[in-house]
């Protein structure tokens, strides 16, 4: 929901397999402590009904007020929440269960248009409990479920919200787990009979590292079977599986007070791994950059740092012009663009959503793609013409230290 140095500040977590939910959402929850949050919840199914558990609090304090691993099921989703639409409370925290009790959905992002459909919503009969824009996202697939199925309600809702949003619904009627996203990150994981949806890989990572990156408008729905699906049309599409070289000791900080200072200390065997690159593509790149007219480079906090480096560096080392600007600033820079145009973007994660929106619109003009990212399949690189491959492995600090060195 909240956005700190291109990061999509709230958790979500997904579960739907053989093994009890609650015990594996609730260390995926810890296991993505690093968002940023201030309440966390869980939802599990369990003989036909959805329990929910939620509060204001870090996951520990949640718990123990809450018992989180005493929840039955296994079917399950939770989420950690960084306030935006509506106040630090109870009721605003996440799941939000719709009130017929056959939902229960989490969600990160900030559906603009929220207060439009809500007084619809309201017109129509539908009590409010919270203040947030996600009961106007549970209300309305309860509406849309009148006259139809649970993936064509989740897909009709989502089509009317405007802004950057990821859903996850969970359905008692059909034990189906539906995923849908546009702008914010969303991760499908594949496991030994199991399946996880989350806002990010290590949220599952020590279950598996077989993953489905989710385009923008783009849905996945887990049932006997997954299915991943085109918002706009509605159509069946492909799924195309990667595998993630990262392992579980990654994403743990050890014996390091906390991730900044392990990740600090990484930066030795990391620039050794990065500067291990495709002869042959670094050729081409140079290339491309050497033929462009214009070179802009784009990053989002501090990879917008690494950015403006870069401009010092090809100046002085290079002996080219180019310009640097920071994702959420382009709109406002206003650069030139067009088919003589190299966009060079930076992008830990490869999922920054200010850096997507200007990825999109440069290549709407004709402009050559060339990302440096460190998360192999993420959407910044299916989108480029080249990638560079970082291969920094898991960085969970906000401030980037061992990615961006």
């Amino acid at each position: 929901m909240n956005t700190l140095f291109g990061i999509d500040m709230c958790g979500i977590i997904a579960y739907k397999g053989n093994r009890k939910a609650s015990p594996i959402l609730h260390k995926s929850l810890l296991n993505l402590e690093y968002r940023g949050y201030d309440s966390a919840g869980m939802a599990t199914i369990n003989g036909g009904t959805i329990y929910a558990k939620k509060d204001v609090g870090r996951v520990a304090e949640v718990d123990k007020k809450h018992d989180f691993n005493s929840m039955t099921g296994n079917i399950g989703i939770a989420h950690t929440r960084w306030a935006t639409t509506g106040s630090v409370r109870t009721e605003n925290s996440h799941p939000h269960v719709s009130s017929d009790g056959r939902l229960a959905i989490v969600h990160n992002g900030i559906i603009e248009n929220y207060n439009v459909i809500k007084t619809q919503l309201v017109d129509l009969g539908y009590k409010f409990k919270s203040g947030t824009d996600t009961e106007v996202a549970t209300h309305l697939i309860s509406h849309y479920l009148s006259d139809n199925n649970i993936e064509e309600a989740v897909r009709k809702a989502f089509l009317k919200f405007k802004g950057r949003n990821a859903l996850v619904v969970m359905d008692k009627e059909t034990n189906k787990i539906i995923g849908i996203r546009d702008g914010s990150p969303l991760v499908y994981g594949h496991g030994n009979q199991e399946s996880f949806i989350a806002s990010d890989i290590p949220a599952f990572l020590e279950h598996t590292n077989k993953v489905v990156f989710l385009n923008d408008k783009e849905m996945i729905s887990i049932g006997d079977s997954i299915g991943l699906y085109d918002v706009n049309t509605g159509e069946r599409l492909k799924i195309i599986e990667s595998e993630i070289d990262w392992n579980i000791e990654m994403a743990k900080k050890g014996e390091h007070p906390h991730f900044m200072l392990k990740e600090i200390l990484e930066q030795g065997t990391t620039l050794a791994r990065a500067t291990n690159q495709n002869k042959e593509q670094i050729y081409q790149i140079v290339k491309e950059l050497k033929d462009a007219k214009h070179i802009i480079l784009v990053g989002c906090g501090t990879t917008g740092k690494v950015a403006h480096i870069g401009q010092y560096l090809f100046s002085t080392i290079a002996e080219k012009h180019v310009q640097t600007t920071f994702g959420s600033e382009f709109e406002q820079v206003k650069p030139i663009i067009g088919a003589d145009t190299v966009l060079l973007v930076i992008s830990q994660s490869g999922e920054t959503a200010d850096t997507l929106e200007v990825i999109k619109y440069a290549k709407s003009e004709g402009a050559k793609i060339i990302s440096i990212i460190n998360v192999e399949g993420s959407t910044i690189m299916r989108l480029s013409d080249y990638s560079l491959l970082i291969n920094a492995g898991v960085e969970k600090a906000v401030a980037s230290t061992k990615a961006t060195n």
